[in-house]
């Protein structure tokens, strides 16, 4: 299993050697949160940042950008001073573990469009991803994404992400 420290300073280090082949294989780098914000793993941070801490994150399947799908699980932050904010330990996910879009968004009611932008929010595509996939414009995005967090309560894609997935990592 892959081992990642997210210092204080919300920055990715490698723990081990296969976080090393992770960062290699998934070019991931430190500064993910800066440096690709729409990354799974920089959404899943700023929602347990945003929520105040690790405390309230189930273990997720997320899919990265290159398609791959990982087991992630959030530690808790480190007792003994600010040496790291928390600890998140990656595993390949099976291929029978893939994250059910359909199931999740089932919960609500979205409009098939509504739905297929969804998918792609859950697989942490970015906006110019999506509208080339389903050939709208960004306008049209911001709509179906403002309508998505309106339906489901959410305030934010990130948070739309988190709670959806954990629902389904929960079993809800």
């Amino acid at each position: 299993m892959a081992i990642v420290i997210v210092d204080e300073h919300r920055m990715l280090q490698p723990f081990n050697r296969k976080a090393e082949r992770l960062f290699d294989s998934e070019a991931l780098r430190g500064d993910l949160l800066e440096s690709y914000h729409t990354h799974p793993i920089a959404r899943l941070i700023r929602s347990i940042d945003r929520a105040g801490g690790p405390e309230f994150s189930p273990n997720q399947t997320l899919a990265f950008p290159s398609g791959n799908r990982y087991h992630v699980n959030v530690s808790r932050a480190s007792e003994k001073g600010c040496e790291r904010w928390l600890l998140l330990i990656v595993e390949p996910a099976p291929a029978d573990a893939a994250i059910e879009e359909d199931v999740i968004l089932d919960k609500w009611a979205l409009t098939p469009r509504e739905r297929e932008v969804a998918m792609h929010l859950l697989r942490g595509s970015s906006s110019d991803d999506i509208c080339r996939a389903v050939s709208i414009a960004s306008n049209t995005l911001r709509t179906h994404v403002r309508r998505i967090l309106e339906k489901t309560g959410m305030h934010s894609r990130a948070e739309f992400v988190a709670k959806a997935l954990g629902r389904q990592s929960q079993g809800e």
